[in-house]
């Protein structure tokens, strides 16, 4: 209890005093010999619920009083970050002058920056900056404030730490840049503000991506025509990694595979399995696709490692236009895949019809038949 004039007030009074930003209800009690840094059942102090509240001049005056700075609510959250979180950035800017700890951790490793930076609060983030705060120390979890805001989309924070000298190029403990991250989310403003700034455009992650894959996949055609322009390299493959045009054919992501062909991708690159981009197109349907590389010149009668082109990956799943156009790109009708199947017994074998149609009309040969089997004509009668 605080003695005043014979009287004897709760602790509690401090904490509406605080919080309803009352200064000289609390200059009077802290006259009085009150308890600074008494905390509530809850753990929150006087000055907690002033910087929180965001009332300045009441968190001036019980930090000028020797109030603790560095102190925490139970859950381990440091007073700064709470400023930070709120973008209260005068109390911020109280508490770092007179000497709060600026790279203080919660109990995940985030500071005040790190907080900053995930809520997009610019002012607060320059405050710490300015002041000497850390600007790559990472988390717990390995992430850093650069990450942190690349995540959330704040470019205007990225600007502030990239400017600093934060680094563009770290990468968290999953082993993904903030490059990357951006690259998924489609941020090209972002994207671009660390390419610009020098970022490392190749870098890849732990599965052996890069940002252009990444890119590629989500099917963010401004990322990879920033990526492209900005001379990433378009075949480049970490640890078994899948190409970004192998990517975008699997999709069916044809403004962006146009993007990386016009960018002098390799049009027969194939994946880890050894399946061309051509194949994978024709298997899943994407006629622009298949349309794009084989005007583009790549080769129409490459092979997989079984033998099989993408006329016969066109057959086998029925896609009847996808056939034509590599029909009347002059794909071979009748070679026969390693185990002696063509693209005509694949389209009678699975009961595609038109597809059938298509190699018939087109002087497929009916006749031919496995290395130990009948005619495909023979097997089954699809085509009048």
């Amino acid at each position: 209890m605080t003695p005043i004039l014979g009287f004897t007030f709760p602790p509690q009074v401090r904490m509406v005093a605080a919080m309803r930003g009352h200064v000289e209800v609390v200059r009077l009690l802290l006259e009085t010999g009150a308890d600074k840094d008494r905390a509530d059942k809850e753990g929150t102090t006087a000055l907690m619920m002033a910087a929180m509240r965001g009332h300045v001049e009441v968190v001036r005056l019980l930090a000028e009083a020797g109030a603790d700075k560095d102190v925490t609510c139970k859950n381990g959250l440091p007073l700064l970050i709470m400023a930070a979180v709120s973008d209260h950035v005068e109390v911020a800017r109280v508490l770092v002058e007179a000497g709060a700890d600026k790279n203080m951790a919660d109990n995940e490793g985030n500071t005040a920056l790190m907080a900053a930076a995930m809520c997009g609060h610019v002012e607060v983030a320059r405050l710490l900056v300015e002041a000497g705060a850390d600007k790559d120390v990472a988390s717990n979890s390995g992430i850093t404030a650069l990450m942190m805001a690349a995540a959330n989309g704040h470019v205007e924070v990225m600007r502030l730490l990239v400017e600093a000298g934060a680094d563009k190029d770290v990468t968290s403990k999953r082993g993904t840049p903030a490059l990357h991250i951006l690259a998924a989310d489609g941020n090209v403003e972002a994207a671009r503000l660390l390419v610009e700034a020098g970022a490392d455009k190749n870098i890849g992650d732990n599965e052996g991506n890069t940002a252009l894959m990444t890119a590629a996949m989500s099917g963010h055609v401004e990322v990879v025509r920033l990526l492209v322009e900005a001379g990433v390299d378009k075949d480049l493959t970490y640890k078994g990694g899948i190409p970004a045009l192998f990517l975008a054919a699997t999709r069916g992501h044809v403004e962006v595979a146009h993007l990386l062909v016009e960018g002098g991708a390799y049009k027969d690159v194939t994946s880890k399995e050894g399946i061309p981009a051509l194949h994978i197109a024709a298997a899943n349907g994407h006629v622009e696709i298949v349309r794009l590389l084989v005007g583009a010149g790549a080769d129409k009668n490459i092979v997989d490692n079984d033998g099989n082109t993408a006329l016969m990956a066109a057959a086998m799943r029925g896609h009847v236009e996808v056939a034509r156009l590599l029909v009347e790109a002059g794909a071979d009708k009748d070679v026969a895949s390693n185990s002696g199947i063509t693209a005509l017994m694949m389209a009678a074998g699975n009961g595609h019809v038109e597809v059938a149609r298509v190699l018939v009309e087109a002087g497929s040969n009916k006749d031919v038949g496995t290395n130990n089997s009948e005619p495909a004509m023979k097997r089954r009668r699809l085509v009048s």
